[in-house]
């Protein structure tokens, strides 16, 4: 897999081209898909994608070249994810970039997501040892990010802590519409407790056109 954020969007381009031809369609991404999404734009004219309207939900460009996350904050912050998207916060040990850890984070990782039962089973493990690879190589190409500028009109629904506001309005040059919500960032919450406005909201943007 590419190790870049161009070179990710290079990929989903060949499939939209395959399966979409010339055809008009929209384009929504959370979270690191927020990138993916204005590198679609700007190299849609170049590809033959004919891209509508751009919907963006708490994503993210970072700013700051030196924010990358150390190797045992990457493991934390993996581990931490998980059990949150599997509702098994609290229910396994915390761990911190001092005592990081990753067998033990890939072990109880696989047992929040397949059950007791699995969590030691080695298909499990190896299912997240995959998972924390993809992981680790998105989050390096994200840092490592700096968009150039794209010809793109974009709904942005940001959580109330996202702080790159302001790269997004650098790098958008087309009509940017940013609204940010009353929900913490990292995804889940922010999806879960705002699900029905995000809908709503992406209803009428689209009808918009």
């Amino acid at each position: 897999m590419p190790d870049d954020v161009p070179g990710l969007a290079a990929l989903y381009a060949d499939v939209l081209q395959d399966e979409l031809g010339e055809d008009e369609f929209h384009l929504f991404g959370a979270c690191g898909g927020g990138a993916l999404c204005l590198e679609l734009n700007r190299i849609a004219a170049d590809r033959g994608l004919t891209v509508g309207r751009t919907i963006v939900v708490d994503g993210y460009i970072e700013p700051d070249p030196d924010a990358a996350m150390s190797e045992d904050e990457l493991i934390v912050d993996f581990y931490e994810g998980l059990l949150r998207m599997a509702g098994a916060t609290g229910q396994y040990p915390a761990m911190t970039p001092q005592d990081a850890d990753l067998e033990l984070a890939l072990r109880n990782s696989a047992a929040a997501m397949f059950g007791t039962g699995l969590g030691f089973d080695e298909r499990a493990e190896a299912f997240c040892r995959r998972l924390y690879t993809a992981y680790v190589s998105t989050a390096r190409a994200l840092e490592s990010y700096r968009p150039e500028p794209a010809d793109v009109d974009l709904l942005l629904l940001l959580a109330k802590d996202n702080y790159t506001l302001d790269g997004w309005s650098s790098v958008v040059k087309g009509e940017l519409t940013a609204e940010v919500l009353d929900s913490d960032f990292y995804g889940q919450r922010l999806c879960i407790e705002e699900a029905p406005y995000l809908v709503a909201r992406t209803v009428d943007y689209l009808g918009e056109s």
